[in-house]
């Protein structure tokens, strides 16, 4: 269970995308909230570069190691929400261009991590907000 609390910013980021990913938009205006052509495919590319990226910092501040197959978990979760719309809702439907921003978002986590960690500005992060819980 400490484990867990540990990693309560990704937690809490898993719980929103999950909440986002499933809940009814048929009353919602969906045209009025996009800003530009598919906008909707850059809202996933930022909600799974997040969650990636709070992952592989929670890890690598626990750990001081990378542990990439986390990214593995971030993926398969884009996977299983865009199966939950499918199957668990009438409402929502699968899309594969969904799962390339999902995909997109953690390879993009990948590279900020990486950028992050050689530019050293990943010390920088320790102070706020990650370190805060630890």
């Amino acid at each position: 269970m400490n484990k867990l609390i540990s990693y309560h910013k990704s937690i809490i980021l898993l719980i929103a995308i999950t909440y986002l990913s499933l809940f009814n938009t048929t009353n919602i205006d969906t045209n009025k909230l996009e800003l530009f052509p598919h906008f909707d495919k850059f809202v996933h590319l930022i909600m799974y570069s997040s969650l990636s990226f709070t992952l592989l910092i929670e890890f690598y501040f626990r750990t001081q190691k990378n542990k990439f197959s986390l990214l593995l978990f971030s993926f398969g979760w884009g996977l299983l929400m865009e199966l939950a719309q499918k199957l668990l809702t009438d409402y929502r439907g699968a899309e594969w261009q969904d799962v390339v921003a999902n995909t997109s978002g953690v390879l993009l986590a990948i590279l900020l991590f990486q950028i992050f960690k050689q530019k050293k500005w990943i010390k920088r992060l320790m102070l706020y907000p990650f370190s805060k819980s630890l």
